[in-house]
């Protein structure tokens, strides 16, 4: 989920749901600001998204209005496999909202599926539960890296500050520590001197490691292994101040790097190979999304062109008369390998519209999916369908 936001027609983004629900709850979006998130036609006004809910107090189930337009097959993703962001999609693929567990239920009733609508609903209220309850120990680690930093400025003389002199002066409590420990966070002392790109939190799983600056905002690393376990790619920030990554693939044998480039992407979604000589990269950057197609033989790393029938100008001749092109996109939705030298990509192209109030007034969006076929250096489209196409 990637949010971009409109301010009086400047347009900044990606933005995570996290960072969309700091910025409101600490006013700083206006009511007639636009949001607009990746997969759906529409943006929607600051304002609509409340629906008159206190800005201070809302959490993620504001989100919950917003539906992606559906796909054929989902992405698969490593992320996909924490059943914590499971069960914060599930609401979504089944439709449910506030309100409608006995809607549900007496659906479940007539079909002879009452104990499985009782445990859908049960399953939403988990999934919410869990991601609140995921956002608010994110932000608890985050306050409390600043907590940590603004200490440290305030006492110089006290030099690298360790957790028991912190917890001594009242910066940490015992709860602080309790969740630390439980959810294995490592912490490195940090001094009045220390710079801003000092670490003072690194947290860890088994696929990624969040990191907690002194003066800068976290950042993350996160690495998929290949199927045979011989590679593993990484992407990394160029600089924990910077939204550029590094991406690079390492050989497990020796612990060399064999392929490295540099992306202005700020997330990757990188898919291997079954034969893991290859890897298909999608790249999500400024409202659209790059394909490129890393090789681990060679070491090589080529971008490959979304199709032409997806891209905002081969949309823009189909919307005559609707207003001002507002919001565009053009992005790969899925991919999956169908074998190791067939890949087959979901892709979406989206153009939305604003009239002389600036407000939402339509949009046309189209769906394709290909098959691409890659021999030697050679990428060959084996097939293309129009899966869906939309205007309103």
């Amino acid at each position: 989920m990637q949010f971009y936001i409109d301010r009086d027609g400047d347009t900044d983004g990606p933005f995570s749901p996290e960072k969309i629900l700091g910025v409101i709850r600490q006013s700083e979006l206006a009511g007639d600001h636009l949001l607009w998130l990746e997969g759906t036609p529409m943006p929607i006004s600051v304002a609509d998204l409340l629906a008159g809910r206190d800005a201070a107090s809302v959490d993620s189930r504001v989100f919950d209005k917003l539906r992606p337009a559906p796909r054929r097959w989902t992405r698969d993703r490593r992320r996909d496999e924490d059943i914590g962001e499971l069960f914060e999609i599930i609401p979504c693929m089944l439709g449910l909202v506030p309100g409608c567990g006995c809607v549900t239920a007496i659906l479940g009733s007539l079909s002879g599926g009452g104990l499985i609508a009782v445990l859908c609903v049960g399953l939403y209220l988990w999934g919410t539960i869990d991601v609140n309850r995921r956002g608010a120990q994110e932000q608890r680690l985050e306050a409390l890296c600043g907590s940590i930093a603004a200490y440290a400025d305030r006492h110089p003389e006290a030099g690298r500050l360790s957790l028991e002199q912190l917890r001594k002066a009242g910066v940490i409590a015992d709860a602080d520590l309790k969740l630390m420990e439980q959810l294995g966070v490592e912490f490195h002392p940090v001094a009045a001197d220390s710079p801003s790109t000092a670490l003072v939190f690194v947290r860890r799983t088994d696929s990624t490691e969040r990191r907690y600056y002194k003066g800068e905002e976290a950042n993350f690393v996160i690495w998929w292994p290949s199927p045979d376990k011989r590679f593993t790619l990484f992407s990394a920030p160029e600089s924990p101040s910077s939204k550029s990554r590094v991406v690079t693939i390492r050989n497990e044998a020796d612990g060399r790097t064999i392929l490295r480039y540099e992306t202005d992407a700020f997330m990757i979604y990188p898919k291997w190979s079954p034969d893991s000589r290859l890897v298909a990269v999608e790249e999500t950057f400024a409202g659209a999304d790059r394909l490129r197609l890393l090789s681990v033989r060679e070491g090589g790393v080529r971008e490959i062109p979304l199709p032409a029938e997806i891209a905002p100008e081969s949309l823009l001749p189909l919307a005559g008369g609707k207003g001002e092109p507002k919001w565009c996109s053009n992005c790969v939705d899925a991919q999956r390998w169908l074998d190791s030298r067939r890949l087959e990509i979901e892709s979406f192209g989206n153009v939305s519209f604003v009239g002389e109030n600036k407000q939402p007034r339509g949009s046309v969006s189209a769906r394709y999916c290909f098959v691409l076929g890659f021999e030697e250096s050679r990428v060959t489209v084996l097939d293309r369908e129009r899966v869906s196409f939309y205007e309103s």
